[in-house]
């Protein structure tokens, strides 16, 4: 199956030698003609991220993928992702320079039930939203650990947002349980720019803490100002220039607690900054200090080296409190999803790793997993136009495909579609372009059916071939009434 796309090019001055386009349109100083492209492979079937080995981004591409089939075992989900929400743990392990392994890339999700296990919460119901951490989730149908989940129902979270919230607001959480966070206290949030540095400046400004950041690039520097409101930001690509800084904004003050991400002179400068018995709170991976280190060089320093990863494997209980809370704190509008850029899967993968990998972002980088091809088509579909040929293809294939219940309406009412036992196929006569057939079929099927009407498959249509000047209004009439009419009273 392929569908058309329109092409762009430069107007030039044809050859005598190149081929003669059939179809052009000119658009003020360019040339579009139809070209025809594979179509979307999410349309027909679910999809996956796949890559062969690490070291590359180009490395990725997309699969076909094969959902898990039958029952699900005790505590585990099965879910249909909505969207994931990338950490830059995700490009150093596309990239192989995550410490140790990492497993496949993605895990922050927004998603919906689609079937769970024995002595599962009760909560979690078929079709239930959710946001946690799934296996793989960077794929159109995902398993996953139900203390892994939590109900997003009534929180009012759409999908791209929910899903910049379960890693980056664990790990302020727990860098906040850890550090045991007072309002008041002096707290530096370096990177600040980022998902875990943005969460941070919204945790601390609902504890009333002094907030001093750090962020790269100038317009980072002026998104964390306009949202550290009071506070102070300064550079994060020069640790001299940050001491300084850091140190005329505190006015000889020293900080209590410090997040940090980043590495080189950073750590020692924003270990010098903090008072005794401060807590400097490591989530970065790379050229950070040994637990040996920071006590021989700031013995008066709580040094508490992060690692969500592990406690997600090591304390599945506190995370599923945690995850629980993220919830309810969510419903009751106290958090709120993160900015973020949104790719889809299938056609923005690799630009979306692109943009993490050079920092470019603000906020996360989110992507969209399409879903058109994890759904089959249950339950009741009406085919208008079903006698012709394009009907009885897309009847046949609803057929194929799981649905319970295939109307096929036409003016003539003729030519059922002869299916396998399974699907029960219906032959109805309607005129499209009649309000009173229209609504007769639906309110039928509503009444008459026992599957709910599920979708419309619009394939009618009448051929009047004119030349537009030859063309009056009633052939006009004739053609527009059965399509384009007839869509807009089938919606």
């Amino acid at each position: 199956m392929l569908r058309v796309a329109v092409a762009q090019e430069a107007v030039h001055a044809a050859a005598p030698e190149e081929p003669c386009e059939l179809e052009m349109a000119l658009d003020s100083t360019q040339l579009r003609v139809p070209r025809l492209e594979d179509p979307a492979l999410s349309l027909s079937q679910p999809i996956r991220l796949h890559f062969d080995s690490r070291g590359a981004v180009t490395n990725l591409s997309i699969a076909a993928q094969v959902p898990p089939a039958g029952s699900f075992p005790e505590g585990f989900a099965c879910v249909k992702v909505d969207a994931v929400g990338l950490n830059f743990r995700d490009v150093l392990n596309v990239l192989g320079a995550y410490p140790g392994d990492p497993g496949p890339p993605g895990a922050d999700s927004s998603a919906a039930i689609v079937g769970v296990g024995p002595n599962s919460p009760l909560a979690l119901v078929e079709g239930c939203p959710v946001v946690g951490w799934c296996h793989a989730p960077l794929a159109s149908v995902s398993c996953t650990d139900t203390q892994l989940l939590a109900t997003t129902a009534r929180a009012r979270l759409d999908p791209e947002a929910g899903c910049t919230l379960p890693t980056t607001w664990c790990t302020v959480h727990l860098a906040a349980f850890c550090a045991q966070f007072q309002a008041g206290q002096r707290f530096e949030v370096h990177a600040a720019a980022g998902g875990v540095g943005l969460t941070a400046l919204e945790y601390a400004q609902w504890l009333s803490m002094q907030l001093g950041t750090t962020a790269g690039r100038p317009y980072k520097q002026r998104f964390v100002r306009s949202v550290a409101a009071g506070g102070f930001a300064c550079s994060s690509r020069d640790g001299g220039a940050f001491a300084i800084g850091a140190a005329v904004q505190l006015r000889k003050a020293q900080l209590h607690a410090v997040l940090n991400s980043l590495s080189l002179d950073f750590i020692a400068m924003s270990t010098a900054l903090l008072v005794e018995g401060g807590c400097f709170e490591e989530i970065g991976k790379i050229n950070i200090w040994s637990t040996s280190r920071m006590p021989a060089a700031a013995p008066t320093v709580q040094y508490d080296p992060l690692a969500l990863d592990s406690k997600i494997e090591l304390e599945r209980g506190w995370v599923n409190r945690t995850l629980v809370l993220l919830s309810a704190r969510a419903r009751t509008r106290v958090l709120h999803g993160l900015p973020r850029e949104t790719f889809d899967l299938e056609r923005e993968v690799l630009a979306a790793f692109r943009r993490l990998q050079r920092g470019a972002n603000i906020g996360k980088v989110v992507v969209r997993i399409a879903g058109a091809g994890s759904l089959r088509p249950q339950e009741a579909h009406i085919v208008s136009g079903g006698s012709g040929a394009l009907g009885q293809v897309f009847g046949r294939w609803l057929a194929d495909g799981g649905a319970r219940s295939v109307v096929l309406a036409s003016r003539s009412g003729s030519h059922p579609l002869h299916v396998s036992a399974g699907c029960d196929t219906h032959v109805a006569r309607c005129d499209n372009a009649q309000a009173a057939d229209v609504c007769g079929l639906v309110a039928s099927i509503a009444h008459g059916s026992t599957a709910p009407l599920r979708g419309v498959w619009h394939a009618a249509g009448v051929l009047d071939d004119k030349l537009a000047m030859l063309m009056d209004a009633a052939s006009l009439h004739h053609v527009y009434g059965s399509k384009a009419h007839g869509a807009w009273l089938m919606q």
